[in-house]
């Protein structure tokens, strides 16, 4: 299943604390069954957080942080329904990969 890049999917797994994952994986890119997602958490969580590495995002008019440092491979099979896309939020997403990967 190809599942298209800054979709956010409801992930039963995460239960309260990252009951949201986002895509991050190319559109191009189909490996398996898996996909490589980022949780995002209730942003009130992470109040003292940097923005650059934990962007704030908005889904559904609450705030929550996309948990950069905690990207994994998931099975595409475990994400429920699309529920948004942050498209609109593309360069703060890939900044904070840049900038855990780079540095910079």
């Amino acid at each position: 299943m190809i599942v298209a890049q800054l979709t956010v999917f409801a992930y039963p797994s995460g239960k309260k604390t990252h009951p949201l994952v986002v895509s991050l994986q190319s559109n191009l890119v189909d490996i398996a069954d898996s996909v490589v997602v980022a949780p995002l958490t209730p942003a009130h969580l992470l109040a003292n957080a940097g923005t650059r590495l934990f962007p704030e995002v908005l889904v559904d008019g609450t705030s929550y942080r996309v948990l950069i440092p905690q990207m994994a491979a998931v099975s595409s099979r475990s994400l429920r329904g699309p529920v948004a896309n942050l498209t609109n939020e593309r360069a703060a997403i890939l900044a904070a990969i840049d900038l855990l990967f780079t540095g910079i």
